[in-house]
């Protein structure tokens, strides 16, 4: 399936993707939460071995959300300029 331009997508279609967006920001978030609060769970239990995985998780779950952040600045400047408030 090809891609759209955000100039090409109707006004429908951009509230879905920013909707879409934000799940998707709010989901990592929420996993990024759990992870941090398994890792506070491990520190008081005394047996969290500290290896490349605690930086590479909160890496990776920053690696998914600046695009959707990316993504939402560019459709709400297309909504701005199209006249249509969000």
């Amino acid at each position: 399936m090809a891609r759209k331009k955000i100039e090409e997508q109707t006004i429908e279609e951009l509230q879905k993707a920013r909707i879409t967006h934000r799940s998707v920001i709010v989901i990592l978030l929420v996993l990024l939460g759990i992870y941090f609060l398994f890792i506070i769970y491990k520190l008081l239990q005394g047996g969290w071995p500290f290896g490349p995985e605690s930086f590479i998780v909160p890496l990776m779950v920053a690696a998914g959300i600046l695009p959707a952040f990316t993504q939402i600045k560019a459709i709400k400047k297309e909504l701005k300029d199209r006249g249509k408030s969000f």
